[in-house]
């Protein structure tokens, strides 16, 4: 064991020795409060308790989440005027034996005072013990998003959406954009294997997935956005420590995010600074995986008051090292270099801070910063390692680590006016990531192989290596403008905007011999700037009582700068360059909707959207090979989605079903090509068509026993066969799209959780859960013999079958969790790819092998 490594057990385990031995409170005494919000204009009187929070909500513009029959039988003794929100909310719960906390600062819940000696329910027959309340809670709590750019119920929006929240995130064990694609129905993450030390991956949504060409789908950290144009260090994501929730919207999100959400968008939501309510977690966890390293992860986070009412901070910070599993050999003799060469090392700190000096006015500056670090490929060689037998070995010449940090620098100013709310947000986005890759394979098949009798792409010797230093440094500055109605109840709702971005991206290139590595036998150096110019609305009308249209437009303005220079030994020493600039209006994005809402516990709805992704250069352009040339650039391509979803609460609202059907027409779709000369570079051709459903279920099957389902369907094919002058094939209608990242035609998750009390204050729980993606049996074009990297051994991923199971037991502020993760210890060979057309050299990777895992949380 490496002293780095000692020494990171034994910070954990004295973190564990504290943790573990704090002593708790007894009780939470007063349940969190949010903003103090506007003083109540004018007396409510003394009435059943169900019309005193109405008059409430009316008057306060807050909106109240309970069950209903909480306040049934129920009187209250009023309110006087002149009080804040939250004085006059407990005047009107006292002697009810209710509580409330706030969500967040708009919303807030209900629920049982436990110390009031009362459930807070109408009983039927029997005790309700503690756990059967929470269990319960659980099920029938709303769930704010704020998906549309204002906070509303997620049960009664027109779009469908999985919403991860803070408690489910930390259950699940999710730390990262892999674990909530693989429960997120419609949604796929997949990494190159063939490139790079996996740094280079695709996040899609409903099949809308960017072999080439920018981001297809949205990511944001809060209301910045992360996304960027196409590079070999690909996209940057948050980790999951102290997110307050995570929102995976599906479907074209253009109107309110923009272009580069064609399929859709992830919104990683943190916890907001608050100026009245304190709370703290600290969280340690040790694992071990089977056939490679120990892992650890620590976590702090707290946040409240500084001056009560007026001034707020929250402040966290994570550390998490996980184990490889995947060993580094010599190729030449199987000599093991690096027992678990595919470790990983994450950070991350953020501050945020709130500022409310009225009750009109908040303003919330916030930083964020987030390193990850990859000490090797957690690729494997398919012909040096036996998948069956858990054995991975990775024979490259040379370790490819790889570094992705960014800092996020934002302020949110909200102002709240007579019938509107203003928001005004800045945020920046700096971001470095490095990786070097080892080119040895692939440059053998281009410079006509080593002498080795296995293949071209085979070494002979380390001093055959050689590879590239890839580099890329962004720059993002946003800001939004956006004024939105502020009246729930009105007929009449709706939201406006103003866009500004400035983005500046340099991306470095370069490839070296080993034996001159200091200096470059290809170089290629970047630059790309692009402003956008956007405005943006959405309203809806209350047609009737029951029945709501809505509409949404953006339209905008852009413009590209690229400087590209090239040069290098191998480059015939002249350093070419060239630059362009482009201007243009982005395409009009519209999204219409129709939803009808008979009652409280049924929505159905209706909606088509469009969504758009700007076009680019050829890094080769003019390249010339026989009678082709390689296209300067590409435009943009567009989708519409056609979509039909409800929602409803059934059985006493025991069970809660969001389904949604869906069609999406996309056309102009930018392909990637490979000429006769290796040279790859963009097209626009071809048309793709992902038709599919999503369906979601919550529900408690008895007082301690509570599931929920996820379930997707999805087929993305090619609509049209494209083939080129030369005959060569681009793609055969109707085969599926995208080997070896093709999205599983079915993808699910289930989980049962079983709570049971153990004493007075303590409980205990148990969770296992299911997740499954099925193989596409295809057809696929890369099966067909006209297509230039034809190679009949590349498929489709297999199927998984990922079982997960947790142990815990909470008392008091406490919890003590034991943890398998790939329970069946499943490792199955992924994304399967190869340098050139029947090379032997097959790469692939597999799921982490099963994981065993020890926590402690302390939560106040």
């Amino acid at each position: 064991m490496t002293i780095g490594k000692r020494r990171m057990l034994q910070c954990v385990g004295a973190c564990w020795v504290w943790l573990c031995g704090a002593p708790a409170p007894a009780q939470v005494l007063a349940p969190a409060m949010g903003l103090a919000g506007p003083a109540l204009s004018t007396e409510i009187a003394a009435q059943p308790l169900a019309q005193a929070l109405t008059d409430f909500a009316r008057q306060t513009s807050l909106q109240l989440v309970y069950v209903s029959s909480l306040a049934e039988g129920r009187h209250s003794r009023g309110a006087k005027a002149g009080l804040t929100a939250p004085a006059a909310l407990a005047q009107l719960l006292a002697g009810t034996g209710l509580r409330y906390e706030f969500l967040n600062e708009r919303t807030v819940r209900l629920a049982p005072d436990p110390q009031s000696g009362s459930s807070g329910a109408v009983r039927r027959a029997g005790p309700v013990d503690a756990v059967t309340s929470s269990t319960l809670a659980a099920a029938t709590e709303e769930v704010v998003v704020t998906a549309t750019k204002r906070e509303e119920r997620l049960r009664l929006l027109p779009l469908s959406a999985s919403v991860l929240t803070a408690e489910q995130l930390d259950a699940r064990g999710i730390k990262d954009v892999g674990d909530i694609s693989a429960v997120t129905p419609g949604a796929e993450f997949d990494i190159s294997t063939q490139f790079g030390p996996g740094q280079l991956t695709n996040l899609a949504i409903r099949g809308i997935s960017a072999g080439k060409g920018d981001l297809t789908t949205g990511v944001y950290l809060d209301d910045t956005s992360l996304q960027t144009p196409y590079t070999s260090l690909s996209n940057a994501y948050p980790v999951a420590f102290d997110m307050a929730r995570v929102e995976v919207l599906r479907g074209p999100q253009g109107v309110l995010f923009g272009r580069g959400a064609e399929g859709g968008a992830v919104r990683f939501i943190t916890h907001p600074a608050s100026t009245t309510a304190s709370d703290q977690l600290v969280r340690s966890e040790v694992t071990i995986t089977a056939g490679g390293g120990l892992g650890a992860e620590a976590g702090v986070a707290v946040g409240g008051p500084v001056v009560a009412g007026v001034v707020g901070a929250r402040v966290s910070a994570w550390y998490r090292q996980d184990g490889g599993y995947v060993k580094r050999v010599n190729p030449f003799n199987g000599d093991t270099l690096d027992a678990d060469a595919n470790r990983t090392v994450g950070e991350a700190f953020r501050i945020a801070l709130a500022y409310e000096p009225n009750a009109n006015l908040s303003v919330t500056p916030a930083v964020s910063y987030q390193s990850m670090r990859l000490e090797d490929s957690p690729m494997f060689y398919v012909y040096l390692s036996d998948p069956g037998h858990a054995s991975f070995n990775n024979g490259k010449l040379l370790r490819q680590p790889a570094t992705d940090s960014f800092t996020v620098a934002s302020v949110k100013v909200d102002g709240r006016l007579a019938a509107a709310r203003l928001t005004a947000i800045s945020s920046y986005f700096d971001r470095t990531a490095t990786a070097i890759v080892d080119e040895t394979n692939e440059a053998g098949v281009y410079v006509g192989g080593y002498g080795s009798p296995l293949g071209p792409e085979i070494p002979t010797s380390y001093n055959d290596a050689n590879f590239e230093s890839l580099a890329v440094h962004q720059t993002l500055l946003t800001q939004e403008l956006r004024l939105a109605s502020s009246d729930a109840a009105a007929r009449l709702s709706w939201l406006g905007g103003i866009y500004y971005s400035h983005l500046r991206q340099n991306s470095v290139r370069d490839n070296f011999l080993v034996a001159t590595p200091d200096l470059a036998a290809i170089a290629n150096d970047d630059l790309v700037t692009q402003t956008e110019l956007s405005i943006f609305g959405r309203a809806e009308w209350a047609l009737t009582a029951h029945w709501k249209a809505g509409v949404g437009m953006r339209v905008g303005w852009q413009r590209d700068t690229i400087v590209a220079r090239a040069g290098g030994f191998d480059n015939g020493g002249a350093v070419p360059y060239s630059s362009g600039v482009e201007s243009a209006s982005l395409p009009l994005m519209p999204q219409y909707t129709l939803a009808y809402h008979p009652d409280e516990d049924h929505f159905f709805y209706a909606s088509a959207a469009k969504g758009f992704r700007g076009g680019g250069t050829n890094g080769d352009a003019g390249t010339a090979c026989g009678n082709s040339v390689v296209p300067a650039g590409y435009g943009p391509d567009a989708d519409w989605s056609f979509e039909l979803g409800a929602k409803s609460r059934l059985f006493e609202r025991r069970l809660q079903l969001d389904a949604s059907v869906y069609d999406v027409q996309w056309r102009g779709v930018q392909e990637l090509f490979y000429d006769a000369c290796g040279n790859g570079f963009t097209v626009n051709d071809g048309g793709i068509a992902s038709s599919g459903i999503d369906l979601a279920a919550d529900a408690i099957l008895s007082s301690r026993l509570h599931m929920t389902l996820a379930l997707g369907f999805n087929n993305v094919h090619f609509t049209r066969t494209v083939t080129l002058s030369n005959g060569q094939v681009l793609a055969d209608r109707g085969t599926s799209v995208g080997v070896p990242a093709v999205p599983a035609p079915w993808t699910g998750s289930l989980t049962l959780t079983y709570r049971w009390p153990l004493d007075g204050v303590a409980s205990a729980y148990a969770s296992a859960e299911d997740v499954v993606h099925s193989h596409n049996p295809g057809p696929f074009t890369e099966q067909d013999p006209k297509w230039i990297v034809y190679d009949p051994r590349i498929r489709a991923d297999p199927a998984i079958n990922l079982v997960n199971l947790h142990w815990g037991v909470s008392w008091s502020a406490v919890t003590l969790e034991a943890s398998v993760r790939n329970l069946l210890n499943q490792h199955p060979a992924l994304q399967v790819y190869a340098d050139a057309p029947g090379s032997p050299l097959l790469y692939a990777y597999t799921l982490r092998p099963r994981t065993v895992g020890l926590s402690c949380a302390w939560r106040r």
